[in-house]
Protein backbone atom coordinates (compact mmCIF):
# COMPACT_ATOMS: atom_id res chain seq x y z
CA UNK A 1 0.00 0.00 0.00
CA UNK A 2 2.82 2.43 0.73
CA UNK A 3 3.81 2.37 -2.96
CA UNK A 4 0.21 3.25 -3.92
CA UNK A 5 -0.13 6.09 -1.41
CA UNK A 6 -0.40 9.79 -2.25
CA UNK A 7 -0.58 12.73 0.15
CA UNK A 8 -3.27 15.38 0.03
CA UNK A 9 -3.74 18.59 1.97
CA UNK A 10 -7.08 18.73 3.77
CA UNK A 11 -7.79 21.92 5.74
CA UNK A 12 -4.10 22.61 6.01
CA UNK A 13 -3.21 19.10 7.25
CA UNK A 14 -1.61 16.25 5.25
CA UNK A 15 -3.71 13.15 4.65
CA UNK A 16 -2.77 9.79 3.15
CA UNK A 17 -4.79 8.29 0.33
CA UNK A 18 -4.19 4.64 -0.65
CA UNK A 19 -5.15 3.90 -4.26
CA UNK A 20 -6.31 0.55 -5.69
CA UNK A 21 -3.67 -1.68 -7.25
CA UNK A 22 -3.11 -1.21 -10.97
CA UNK A 23 -0.50 -2.01 -13.60
CA UNK A 24 2.84 -0.33 -13.08
CA UNK A 25 4.86 0.69 -16.13
CA UNK A 26 8.63 0.31 -16.28
CA UNK A 27 10.20 2.83 -18.62
CA UNK A 28 12.50 1.08 -21.11
CA UNK A 29 15.10 3.05 -23.07
CA UNK A 30 17.33 1.38 -25.67
CA UNK A 31 20.81 2.89 -26.11
CA UNK A 32 22.41 -0.16 -27.76
CA UNK A 33 22.86 1.61 -31.09
CA UNK A 34 24.01 4.90 -29.58
CA UNK A 35 27.62 6.02 -29.17
CA UNK A 36 28.66 6.54 -25.53
CA UNK A 37 25.70 4.47 -24.37
CA UNK A 38 26.80 4.42 -20.73
CA UNK A 39 27.27 8.19 -20.65
CA UNK A 40 23.85 8.72 -22.24
CA UNK A 41 22.31 6.34 -19.70
CA UNK A 42 23.90 8.21 -16.79
CA UNK A 43 22.49 11.49 -18.06
CA UNK A 44 19.03 9.91 -18.36
CA UNK A 45 19.27 8.53 -14.82
CA UNK A 46 20.42 11.88 -13.50
CA UNK A 47 17.38 13.60 -15.01
CA UNK A 48 15.07 10.89 -13.67
CA UNK A 49 16.46 11.26 -10.14
CA UNK A 50 16.22 15.08 -10.26
CA UNK A 51 12.65 15.15 -11.60
CA UNK A 52 10.29 16.15 -8.77
CA UNK A 53 7.46 13.93 -7.57
CA UNK A 54 3.89 15.20 -7.23
CA UNK A 55 2.89 14.05 -3.73
CA UNK A 56 -0.82 14.58 -4.44
CA UNK A 57 -0.94 12.86 -7.84
CA UNK A 58 1.68 10.13 -7.66
CA UNK A 59 2.94 7.62 -8.37
CA UNK A 60 5.84 8.19 -5.97
CA UNK A 61 7.91 5.38 -7.49
CA UNK A 62 9.66 5.20 -10.87
CA UNK A 63 11.41 2.26 -12.48
CA UNK A 64 13.73 2.42 -15.50
CA UNK A 65 15.47 -0.25 -17.55
CA UNK A 66 18.21 1.16 -19.76
CA UNK A 67 19.68 -1.15 -22.39
CA UNK A 68 23.33 -0.23 -23.05
CA UNK A 69 24.76 -3.43 -24.57
CA UNK A 70 23.86 -6.88 -25.94
CA UNK A 71 23.82 -8.36 -22.44
CA UNK A 72 24.18 -5.24 -20.31
CA UNK A 73 21.32 -3.30 -18.75
CA UNK A 74 20.89 -0.72 -16.00
CA UNK A 75 17.87 -1.14 -13.74
CA UNK A 76 16.91 1.75 -11.47
CA UNK A 77 14.27 2.18 -8.79
CA UNK A 78 13.61 5.78 -7.78
CA UNK A 79 11.25 6.47 -4.89
CA UNK A 80 10.26 9.51 -2.87
CA UNK A 81 11.60 9.26 0.67
CA UNK A 82 8.12 9.76 2.13
CA UNK A 83 7.17 6.20 1.08
CA UNK A 84 10.52 4.46 1.10
CA UNK A 85 13.87 4.10 2.86
CA UNK A 86 17.14 2.31 2.08
CA UNK A 87 15.94 -0.94 3.67
CA UNK A 88 12.81 -0.80 1.50
CA UNK A 89 14.86 -0.57 -1.69
CA UNK A 90 16.67 -3.75 -0.67
CA UNK A 91 13.32 -5.48 -0.07
CA UNK A 92 12.03 -4.42 -3.49
CA UNK A 93 15.26 -5.40 -5.24
CA UNK A 94 15.15 -8.84 -3.61
CA UNK A 95 11.52 -9.27 -4.67
CA UNK A 96 12.45 -8.40 -8.26
CA UNK A 97 15.28 -10.92 -8.25
CA UNK A 98 13.11 -13.62 -6.67
CA UNK A 99 10.54 -13.06 -9.41
CA UNK A 100 13.31 -13.20 -12.03
CA UNK A 101 14.37 -16.54 -10.58
CA UNK A 102 10.80 -17.84 -10.98
CA UNK A 103 10.15 -18.17 -7.26
CA UNK A 104 6.50 -17.25 -7.68
CA UNK A 105 4.41 -14.52 -6.18
CA UNK A 106 5.59 -12.49 -3.22
CA UNK A 107 3.97 -13.55 0.04
CA UNK A 108 1.02 -11.45 1.16
CA UNK A 109 1.85 -8.98 3.92
CA UNK A 110 0.31 -9.49 7.34
CA UNK A 111 0.32 -5.73 8.05
CA UNK A 112 0.49 -2.56 6.00
CA UNK A 113 2.20 0.75 6.61
CA UNK A 114 -0.96 2.37 7.99
CA UNK A 115 -1.08 -0.42 10.61
CA UNK A 116 2.44 0.55 11.61
CA UNK A 117 1.48 4.23 11.72
CA UNK A 118 -1.40 3.48 14.10
CA UNK A 119 0.83 1.23 16.24
CA UNK A 120 3.54 3.92 16.32
CA UNK A 121 1.06 6.56 17.47
CA UNK A 122 -0.14 4.23 20.23
CA UNK A 123 3.45 3.57 21.32
CA UNK A 124 4.18 7.30 21.26
CA UNK A 125 1.17 7.99 23.47
CA UNK A 126 2.43 5.38 25.96
CA UNK A 127 6.10 6.40 26.01
CA UNK A 128 6.04 10.09 25.13
CA UNK A 129 6.64 11.35 28.67
CA UNK A 130 9.57 9.00 29.43
CA UNK A 131 11.24 9.24 26.00
CA UNK A 132 10.65 12.97 25.72
CA UNK A 133 12.21 13.58 29.14
CA UNK A 134 15.28 11.56 28.14
CA UNK A 135 15.87 13.53 24.93
CA UNK A 136 15.18 16.89 26.54
CA UNK A 137 17.82 16.04 29.15
CA UNK A 138 20.32 14.74 26.60
CA UNK A 139 19.95 17.79 24.38
CA UNK A 140 19.53 20.40 27.08
CA UNK A 141 20.76 23.83 25.97
CA UNK A 142 23.10 25.26 25.19
CA UNK A 143 23.52 22.99 22.21
CA UNK A 144 27.02 23.15 20.70
CA UNK A 145 27.47 24.63 17.23
CA UNK A 146 30.18 22.77 15.33
CA UNK A 147 32.89 25.13 14.09
CA UNK A 148 34.52 23.12 11.32
CA UNK A 149 37.21 24.83 9.23
CA UNK A 150 35.82 25.50 5.76
CA UNK A 151 37.02 26.79 2.42
CA UNK A 152 34.13 29.19 1.92
CA UNK A 153 32.09 31.46 4.15
CA UNK A 154 28.87 29.82 5.26
CA UNK A 155 26.03 31.24 3.13
CA UNK A 156 23.03 32.87 4.75
CA UNK A 157 20.78 30.26 3.11
CA UNK A 158 21.87 26.68 2.46
CA UNK A 159 21.66 25.67 -1.19
CA UNK A 160 21.96 21.92 -0.37
CA UNK A 161 24.41 21.62 -3.26
CA UNK A 162 26.91 18.85 -2.68
CA UNK A 163 29.16 16.12 -3.97
CA UNK A 164 30.25 12.69 -2.78
CA UNK A 165 33.73 11.27 -2.24
CA UNK A 166 33.91 7.46 -2.38
CA UNK A 167 36.80 5.93 -0.45
CA UNK A 168 37.85 2.65 1.19
CA UNK A 169 39.52 1.91 4.52
CA UNK A 170 42.25 -0.65 3.88
CA UNK A 171 41.99 -4.25 5.21
CA UNK A 172 44.63 -3.85 7.92
CA UNK A 173 43.08 -0.72 9.42
CA UNK A 174 39.58 -2.21 9.11
CA UNK A 175 40.63 -5.35 10.98
CA UNK A 176 42.28 -3.34 13.76
CA UNK A 177 39.23 -1.09 14.14
CA UNK A 178 36.92 -4.11 14.42
CA UNK A 179 39.24 -5.65 17.01
CA UNK A 180 39.26 -2.37 18.93
CA UNK A 181 35.45 -2.30 18.92
CA UNK A 182 35.29 -5.88 20.17
CA UNK A 183 37.80 -5.19 22.93
CA UNK A 184 35.68 -2.27 24.08
CA UNK A 185 32.47 -4.37 24.05
CA UNK A 186 31.19 -2.08 21.33
CA UNK A 187 29.75 -2.44 17.86
CA UNK A 188 31.53 -1.45 14.68
CA UNK A 189 29.16 1.51 14.39
CA UNK A 190 30.15 2.75 17.85
CA UNK A 191 33.83 2.54 16.90
CA UNK A 192 33.21 4.48 13.68
CA UNK A 193 31.18 7.13 15.53
CA UNK A 194 33.97 7.46 18.10
CA UNK A 195 36.50 7.88 15.29
CA UNK A 196 34.41 10.63 13.66
CA UNK A 197 33.95 12.32 17.05
CA UNK A 198 37.72 12.17 17.59
CA UNK A 199 38.32 13.72 14.18
CA UNK A 200 35.81 16.52 14.81
CA UNK A 201 37.41 17.16 18.21
CA UNK A 202 40.86 17.40 16.66
CA UNK A 203 39.60 19.70 13.90
CA UNK A 204 37.68 22.07 16.18
CA UNK A 205 39.02 21.64 19.72
CA UNK A 206 35.39 21.32 20.89
CA UNK A 207 34.60 18.86 23.68
CA UNK A 208 30.79 18.88 23.38
CA UNK A 209 29.75 17.18 20.14
CA UNK A 210 26.37 16.23 18.65
CA UNK A 211 26.35 13.90 15.63
CA UNK A 212 23.25 12.55 13.93
CA UNK A 213 22.65 8.95 12.96
CA UNK A 214 19.72 7.13 11.32
CA UNK A 215 18.13 4.01 12.83
CA UNK A 216 16.11 1.48 10.84
CA UNK A 217 13.01 1.73 13.05
CA UNK A 218 11.94 -1.86 12.36
CA UNK A 219 11.47 -3.17 15.87
CA UNK A 220 9.10 -6.03 15.04
CA UNK A 221 9.69 -9.08 12.78
CA UNK A 222 6.57 -8.21 10.77
CA UNK A 223 8.32 -5.01 9.62
CA UNK A 224 11.41 -6.65 8.14
CA UNK A 225 9.80 -7.26 4.71
CA UNK A 226 7.83 -4.02 4.67
CA UNK A 227 8.28 -1.15 2.24
CA UNK A 228 7.86 2.32 3.71
CA UNK A 229 9.62 5.09 5.58
CA UNK A 230 10.51 3.67 8.99
CA UNK A 231 13.81 5.44 9.58
CA UNK A 232 14.21 7.76 12.54
CA UNK A 233 17.14 10.04 13.35
CA UNK A 234 19.04 10.07 16.63
CA UNK A 235 21.08 13.02 17.87
CA UNK A 236 24.01 11.42 19.72
CA UNK A 237 25.67 13.83 22.14
CA UNK A 238 29.09 13.04 23.58
CA UNK A 239 31.09 15.19 25.99
CA UNK A 240 34.85 14.83 26.19
CA UNK A 241 37.27 15.73 28.94
CA UNK A 242 40.84 16.91 28.61
CA UNK A 243 43.23 14.00 28.32
CA UNK A 244 40.61 11.49 27.17
CA UNK A 245 41.98 8.55 25.22
CA UNK A 246 40.25 6.79 22.35
CA UNK A 247 39.37 3.97 24.74
CA UNK A 248 37.70 6.48 27.05
CA UNK A 249 35.91 8.13 24.12
CA UNK A 250 34.67 4.77 22.84
CA UNK A 251 33.22 4.06 26.27
CA UNK A 252 31.42 7.39 26.28
CA UNK A 253 30.06 6.75 22.77
CA UNK A 254 28.92 3.26 23.76
CA UNK A 255 27.07 4.61 26.78
CA UNK A 256 25.42 7.43 24.81
CA UNK A 257 24.44 5.15 21.92
CA UNK A 258 22.92 2.40 24.07
CA UNK A 259 20.88 4.98 26.01
CA UNK A 260 19.68 6.55 22.76
CA UNK A 261 18.66 3.15 21.37
CA UNK A 262 16.40 2.60 24.38
CA UNK A 263 14.48 5.74 23.38
CA UNK A 264 14.91 5.54 19.61
CA UNK A 265 11.20 5.53 18.73
CA UNK A 266 10.74 9.19 19.64
CA UNK A 267 10.27 11.05 16.30
CA UNK A 268 13.12 13.44 15.56
CA UNK A 269 10.86 16.10 14.02
CA UNK A 270 8.73 16.12 17.16
CA UNK A 271 11.88 16.46 19.27
CA UNK A 272 13.06 19.48 17.26
CA UNK A 273 9.71 21.18 17.80
CA UNK A 274 9.68 20.42 21.54
CA UNK A 275 13.23 21.67 22.06
CA UNK A 276 12.25 24.93 20.34
CA UNK A 277 15.59 24.96 18.57
CA UNK A 278 16.05 28.34 16.88
CA UNK A 279 15.60 27.68 13.17
CA UNK A 280 18.29 28.96 10.87
CA UNK A 281 18.45 29.04 7.09
CA UNK A 282 22.20 28.32 7.11
CA UNK A 283 22.28 25.13 9.22
CA UNK A 284 20.33 21.97 9.92
CA UNK A 285 18.69 21.85 13.36
CA UNK A 286 20.67 20.26 16.25
CA UNK A 287 23.59 18.76 14.26
CA UNK A 288 25.68 19.36 11.14
CA UNK A 289 27.34 15.94 10.70
CA UNK A 290 25.68 12.56 10.12
CA UNK A 291 27.27 9.10 10.55
CA UNK A 292 25.67 5.89 9.27
CA UNK A 293 26.73 2.26 8.94
CA UNK A 294 24.77 0.58 6.17
CA UNK A 295 24.12 -3.08 6.80
CA UNK A 296 20.87 -3.61 4.87
CA UNK A 297 22.51 -5.02 1.76
CA UNK A 298 20.95 -8.40 0.99
CA UNK A 299 22.47 -11.18 -1.06
CA UNK A 300 20.88 -10.88 -4.49
CA UNK A 301 21.47 -14.12 -6.33
CA UNK A 302 19.64 -14.01 -9.67
CA UNK A 303 20.00 -16.95 -12.01
CA UNK A 304 22.15 -16.12 -15.02
CA UNK A 305 22.80 -12.51 -14.01
CA UNK A 306 25.92 -10.76 -12.83
CA UNK A 307 24.99 -7.78 -10.65
CA UNK A 308 27.23 -4.78 -10.04
CA UNK A 309 26.51 -1.35 -8.58
CA UNK A 310 26.18 1.57 -10.96
CA UNK A 311 26.92 4.63 -8.80
CA UNK A 312 25.65 8.05 -9.76
CA UNK A 313 27.24 11.33 -8.76
CA UNK A 314 25.18 12.94 -6.00
CA UNK A 315 24.70 16.67 -6.47
CA UNK A 316 23.10 17.37 -3.10
CA UNK A 317 24.11 17.35 0.55
CA UNK A 318 21.60 17.24 3.39
CA UNK A 319 24.18 18.27 6.01
CA UNK A 320 27.61 19.86 6.12
CA UNK A 321 29.11 16.34 6.18
CA UNK A 322 27.64 12.84 6.03
CA UNK A 323 29.76 9.72 6.55
CA UNK A 324 28.08 6.58 5.19
CA UNK A 325 30.04 3.36 5.80
CA UNK A 326 29.40 -0.10 4.38
CA UNK A 327 31.01 -3.16 5.96
CA UNK A 328 32.42 -5.00 2.95
CA UNK A 329 34.03 -7.70 5.09
CA UNK A 330 37.76 -7.20 4.69
CA UNK A 331 37.38 -3.45 4.09
CA UNK A 332 35.10 -0.59 4.97
CA UNK A 333 33.70 1.31 2.01
CA UNK A 334 32.65 4.88 2.67
CA UNK A 335 30.86 7.72 0.98
CA UNK A 336 31.44 11.24 2.30
CA UNK A 337 28.67 13.55 1.17
CA UNK A 338 29.71 17.17 1.65
CA UNK A 339 28.34 20.65 1.12
CA UNK A 340 30.03 22.42 -1.79
CA UNK A 341 28.85 25.68 -0.23
CA UNK A 342 31.56 25.09 2.40
CA UNK A 343 34.20 22.63 1.22
CA UNK A 344 36.37 21.90 -1.79
CA UNK A 345 36.99 18.33 -2.84
CA UNK A 346 40.65 18.71 -1.88
CA UNK A 347 39.73 19.48 1.71
CA UNK A 348 37.43 16.45 1.94
CA UNK A 349 40.16 14.22 0.49
CA UNK A 350 42.55 15.48 3.19
CA UNK A 351 39.84 15.00 5.81
CA UNK A 352 39.55 11.34 4.80
CA UNK A 353 43.33 10.91 4.94
CA UNK A 354 43.31 12.42 8.43
CA UNK A 355 40.47 10.11 9.45
CA UNK A 356 42.30 7.01 8.22
CA UNK A 357 45.55 8.09 9.92
CA UNK A 358 43.70 8.80 13.18
CA UNK A 359 42.00 5.38 13.11
CA UNK A 360 45.35 3.68 12.55
CA UNK A 361 46.89 5.57 15.47
CA UNK A 362 43.91 4.89 17.75
CA UNK A 363 43.97 1.18 16.92
CA UNK A 364 47.72 0.99 17.61
CA UNK A 365 47.68 3.00 20.87
CA UNK A 366 44.08 3.31 22.07
CA UNK A 367 45.07 4.54 25.55
CA UNK A 368 47.05 7.57 24.36
CA UNK A 369 45.33 10.96 24.76
CA UNK A 370 43.37 11.97 21.66
CA UNK A 371 45.48 15.11 21.30
CA UNK A 372 48.60 12.96 20.84
CA UNK A 373 47.25 10.63 18.15
CA UNK A 374 48.76 11.12 14.71
CA UNK A 375 46.50 12.97 12.34
CA UNK A 376 48.78 13.62 9.38
CA UNK A 377 50.43 10.81 7.49
CA UNK A 378 51.47 9.61 4.07
CA UNK A 379 52.16 12.13 1.34
CA UNK A 380 51.04 15.09 3.47
CA UNK A 381 53.54 14.24 6.21
CA UNK A 382 56.30 13.92 3.61
CA UNK A 383 55.33 17.31 2.20
CA UNK A 384 55.50 18.93 5.63
CA UNK A 385 58.90 17.36 6.29
CA UNK A 386 60.04 18.77 2.96
CA UNK A 387 58.92 22.24 3.98
CA UNK A 388 60.82 22.10 7.25
CA UNK A 389 63.89 20.29 5.96
CA UNK A 390 63.41 17.57 8.56
CA UNK A 391 61.06 16.33 11.26
CA UNK A 392 58.85 19.14 12.56
CA UNK A 393 59.67 20.29 16.08
CA UNK A 394 57.10 22.50 17.76
CA UNK A 395 57.95 24.58 20.85
CA UNK A 396 55.87 24.10 23.97
CA UNK A 397 54.26 27.56 23.75
CA UNK A 398 51.21 29.19 22.20
CA UNK A 399 51.38 31.29 19.04
CA UNK A 400 50.50 34.38 21.10
CA UNK A 401 53.41 33.74 23.48
CA UNK A 402 55.81 33.12 20.59
CA UNK A 403 54.74 36.39 18.94
CA UNK A 404 55.19 38.34 22.17
CA UNK A 405 58.68 36.89 22.56
CA UNK A 406 59.59 37.90 19.01
CA UNK A 407 58.22 41.43 19.60
CA UNK A 408 60.42 41.76 22.67
CA UNK A 409 63.47 40.34 20.85
CA UNK A 410 63.21 42.48 17.68
CA UNK A 411 60.59 45.21 18.23
CA UNK A 412 61.57 47.31 15.20
CA UNK A 413 61.74 44.42 12.71
CA UNK A 414 59.06 44.34 10.01
CA UNK A 415 56.18 42.08 11.02
CA UNK A 416 53.58 42.94 8.40
CA UNK A 417 53.85 44.46 4.95
CA UNK A 418 50.93 45.27 2.65
CA UNK A 419 50.30 47.71 -0.22
CA UNK A 420 49.27 50.42 2.28
CA UNK A 421 52.40 50.31 4.44
CA UNK A 422 54.31 48.27 7.02
CA UNK A 423 54.04 47.49 10.73
CA UNK A 424 56.88 46.57 13.06
CA UNK A 425 56.51 43.81 15.64
CA UNK A 426 56.20 46.48 18.35
CA UNK A 427 53.42 48.31 16.46
CA UNK A 428 51.54 45.13 15.59
CA UNK A 429 51.79 43.90 19.19
CA UNK A 430 50.37 47.20 20.47
CA UNK A 431 47.59 47.14 17.84
CA UNK A 432 46.62 43.54 18.75
CA UNK A 433 46.66 44.33 22.49
CA UNK A 434 44.39 47.32 21.87
CA UNK A 435 41.82 45.15 20.10
CA UNK A 436 42.03 42.53 22.86
CA UNK A 437 41.44 45.21 25.49
CA UNK A 438 38.44 46.53 23.55
CA UNK A 439 36.96 43.01 23.42
CA UNK A 440 37.63 42.40 27.10
CA UNK A 441 40.19 39.68 26.36
CA UNK A 442 43.61 39.19 27.95
CA UNK A 443 46.35 41.01 26.01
Amino acid sequence: ESLRTTFLEVQGQPRQQVHPAKDFAIEVVDYRTVDDAELQAKETLGRAVARPFDLAQGPLLRALLLKIGPDQNIFALIAHHIICDGWSLEVMAQDVMDSYNGQGAVEALTVQYRDFAAWQQERLDQKQEVDGRFWRTQLAPPLPVLDLPADFKRPMVRSHKGQTLRVTLDPGTTARLKALAQAGRSTLFMALLAAVDALLHRYTGQTDLVVGSPVAGRHHPDLERQVGFYVNTLALRVRLEEGDSFTKLLGRVREATLAAYEHQEYPFDLLVDELQVPRSTDRAPIFDVLVALQNTQGSLLPSGLNLVDFPLEHRTSRFDLSFSFVDAGATLDAEIEYSTDLFTRGRIERLWDHFATLVQAAAATPDRPLAELELIGGAEAEQLRGFSGGPAVFPDASIAALFAAQAAHAPQATALRWPGGVLSYLELDAWANGIAHHLGLPA
